[in-house]
């Protein structure tokens, strides 16, 4: 089983930075994980530019341009972007910065989802239900078909999130709903060795002291990876 792992990014900020270099210290560590960094490069020729694992989207950096972003790497990876390497992926992980993922439970919750027409999330109500942006798994199939179709929803709602519910309703895919843990209040350390015990695969930080989550990630780095 393969799983490409799209993360979300952006360096203008000191956080930001903090997530990004905490998330390449366990990012490649797993064979059967390939992970790649989205960021936004407005003055590039190119949609799609492709250095080393960062990822770089022809638009500007706004929360508004998620949507293009999301877009974009769904339409490079599953429609000939990656050449021989577009059908290599069973499933496709989309996450951001501030996401904790576990990658050995990420495996073993893929190895029990449907290969086609399947999506799991912590799921939200917004218009509807949607999968939460900090971190939702596809089938390569309907993230496909979601690059096609978001140019028709992308009027509907600013958020990338969103509008993919939108679009799932759009093509009659439920959502399993997926736990997630909370970084926020801040864990104790027999919190931390509970969660590493556990079969959750995402841990969401998104507290008002950016800091500190960034030093909690880095724990959960130490201890689920060292």
């Amino acid at each position: 089983m393969k799983v490409l792992c799209l993360v979300i990014a952006s360096d203008n900020t000191p956080h930001y930075r903090g997530f990004l270099e905490q998330w390449r210290r366990y990012a490649h560590s797993t064979p059967e994980v390939d992970t790649f960094f989205l960021f936004a490069r407005p003055d590039q020729e190119a949609q799609v530019e492709v250095e080393g694992d960062s990822v770089y989207i022809r638009c500007e950096e706004t929360l508004e341009n998620l949507k293009i972003k999301t877009q974009s790497a769904f339409a490079y990876f599953t429609q000939g972007g990656r050449g021989d390497h577009s059908a290599a992926y069973d499933f496709i992980l989309r996450t951001n910065l501030s996401s904790f993922v576990v990658f050995p439970q990420l495996l073993q919750a893929c190895s029990t989802f449907p290969r086609s027409q399947f999506c799991s999330a912590f799921v939200g109500d917004y218009y509807g239900p949607f999968p939460s942006g900090a971190a939702y798994i596809l089938t390569p199939d309907v993230a496909a078909q979601a690059a096609a179709l978001f140019p028709q929803f992308t009027g509907k709602h600013w958020a990338d999130d969103v509008v993919l519910g939108q679009i799932l309703q759009h093509l009659k895919i439920s959502i399993q709903p997926a736990p997630r843990l909370s970084g926020y209040p801040y864990p104790s350390n027999t919190d931390l060795l509970e969660w590493k015990d556990s079969s959750h695969y995402h841990i969401r930080f998104c507290s008002p002291d950016r800091e500190k989550d960034v030093e909690l990630f880095t724990q959960c780095v130490d201890l689920f990876y060292r």
